[in-house]
């Protein structure tokens, strides 16, 4: 991960630049996802619901609705927690029609759920094109590419929020997963 400082504004803010994604998410670095609840729109709620980022099951995922970008995904910690950053599984279905990476994201925290501070912006890349594959296999699921957002300073919140302001189809995002890093 590599960050600079924003130059037009907000100077606590910093961009965050992912270098090269990562292949395997170390499980002892990361939060407890118990008490977490994920909320945002929904392309289909039935379907593609924000508790799917939470539930452990690679081939589920959350897709936002199809209205034009931001979109907002919001994450209640159920309590204060100290966070170095967040991973995430981009989707990586089968054929899949939802290929909607989060290409540049700000990121946001609150103990209150109303007063905010940016965090950093999340600049990333696209999924590579072995993540898409047509197997059914899940080790072939799981190796896909993990995308992080690191912060420059631990942050200690509760709630956090991700503004998608640009996707790779610009009208739609989503995710597979969502993970803590402690």
């Amino acid at each position: 991960v590599k960050t600079k400082n924003k130059s037009n504004g907000d100077s606590n803010a910093e961009i965050v630049h992912i270098i090269k994604p990562k292949e395997k998410l170390d499980a002892t670095n990361t939060l407890d996802r118990k008490d977490w609840v994920a909320t945002g729109e929904n392309f289909n709620p039935k379907s593609y619901p924000t508790s799917r980022l939470l539930d452990n099951v690679y081939r589920t995922i959350w897709v936002s609705n199809s209205a034009l970008v931001p979109k907002e995904l919001r994450l209640d910690m159920g309590r204060v927690q100290t966070v170095k950053g967040f991973s995430f599984l981009p989707i990586a279905l089968p054929a899949s029609h939802f290929t909607a990476d989060l290409i540049e994201t700000e990121v946001f925290s609150s103990n209150d759920n109303l007063a905010w501070t940016k965090i950093c912006t999340y600049n990333g890349l696209p999924t590579s094109k072995r993540a898409s594959t047509s197997s059914s296999d899940i080790d072939k699921l799981i190796r896909q590419d993990i995308k992080t957002i690191g912060f420059k300073e631990p942050v200690n919140a509760r709630y956090f929020k991700f503004v998608v302001t640009k996707s790779s189809n610009n009208y739609r995002t989503g995710m597979a997963e969502l993970y803590g890093l402690k």
